[in-house]
Parts: structure tokens; C-alpha cells; sequence
């Protein structure tokens, strides 16, 4: 680039521009994937059943509200794959993909991506 490029307001906003376009993906990614995990830890026992009730479902749907479709089921797989990873992100005592929430988890990413369908391109309340 040329100095006369670099100071060329026209190019600093299209550049500007550029990065903003896919750093917000980014963000909204790792962010739903982080909100996941911080959901998974609000752990309610539920009688008879070794499944938890949990918060992780109301990030999940959100995510789906909030992003692309693409993007909200990147972030569970970024979920799934960080507690595949041996993170602790999954609720207390669980075995993650192996165990008896393995379905649950695998049921995040097509939610996510079901509800940004559903959504569509509006975000209306009555959307929601």
C-alpha cells in the first residue's frame, strides 16, 4: 500500500468496514460459546433422572435469536469442542458427547441453527 493509500480516508473506512464484518461473527461465536458454558454451571438436580436442568438451553435458543444460523451453530461446536477438550464447560458431573447428556449436547447445534431459521431475517418481538 502507499503512503497516499493509508491516508485516504475513503480507504481507512472500507478497511474499517472489512474488519468489522467478520470480527463480529467472531465474537458472537466465541461469546454464545462462552455464554453456554457459563449456563451449564447453573446445575438444578432433577429427581429420578441423572440429567440436570440447566440454563444451557435458554443460551442455545438465544444464540439461534441473536445470530446466523451458521454462526449460532458454530458456537455450540465451539462449545462441544472445548468441553470435548477436557474444559470444563460442561455441567458438573457429566460425561459430555459419552455420557447420558451426549444427545443433549449434539441437539444444541441443530437447535441453534433451527431457531435462526425460524427467525428468519427479522427480529421482531413478535418473532421472538
Amino acid at each position: 500500500m502507499t503512503a497516499s493509500a493509508t491516508n485516504n480516508p475513503a480507504v481507512a473506512r472500507v478497511d474499517a468496514a472489512v474488519a468489522g464484518s467478520t470480527l463480529r461473527p467472531v465474537l458472537g461465536v466465541v461469546g454464545f460459546a462462552a455464554l453456554v458454558a457459563l449456563a451449564a454451571q447453573v446445575r438444578i438436580p432433577v429427581p429420578g433422572t441423572p440429567v440436570p436442568m440447566t440454563l444451557q438451553l435458554l443460551a442455545v435458543l438465544l444464540a439461534g435469536y441473536m445470530l446466523s444460523a451458521r454462526a449460532a451453530m458454530a458456537a455450540m461446536a465451539v462449545y462441544i469442542a472445548a468441553g470435548t477438550a477436557g474444559l470444563g464447560v460442561f455441567a458438573a458431573g457429566s460425561a459430555g458427547l459419552f455420557g447420558v447428556t451426549g444427545g443433549y449436547l449434539i441437539g444444541f447445534v441443530a437447535g441453534a441453527g433451527v431457531v435462526a431459521g425460524i427467525r428468519g431475517r427479522g427480529r421482531s418481538l413478535m418473532r421472538l
